[in-house]
C-alpha cells in the first residue's frame, strides 16, 4: 500500500522574492507527466515531471509515474501530492 508522494518545488533564487511566499493556487493536466502550475504571484510555469520522478519516486511510489495515477494529482496548502 502506498501513501502520499510530495513533490516540493524549489524554484531559482533569480525568480522569487524571498520576502513572499510563493505557492501553487492552481494547476492543470497537461499530458503526459506535464502539469501547468499557477502561482499566487500570477506567474504560469509548465513543468515535465517526469524527471523528477525518475530520479527521486522509489519503490511503490514509482506507480505514480503511470499517466493514469498522475494526472490524479492533489493540490494540498500549496503543494501538488499524488496518493491518499
Amino acid at each position: 500500500m502506498t501513501g502520499k508522494f510530495f513533490i516540493f518545488l524549489r524554484m531559482p533564487k533569480i525568480l522569487i522574492d524571498e520576502e513572499k511566499n510563493l505557492t501553487i493556487v492552481n494547476a492543470f493536466y497537461l499530458g503526459n507527466n506535464s502539469l501547468l502550475l499557477q502561482f499566487n504571484n500570477g506567474e504560469q510555469k509548465r513543468l515535465d515531471f517526469l524527471p523528477l520522478f525518475k530520479q527521486y519516486a522509489k519503490g511503490d511510489y514509482d506507480i505514480y509515474i503511470e499517466r493514469g495515477k498522475f494526472k490524479r494529482f492533489k493540490l494540498e496548502s500549496g503543494n501538488i501530492s499524488w496518493g491518499k
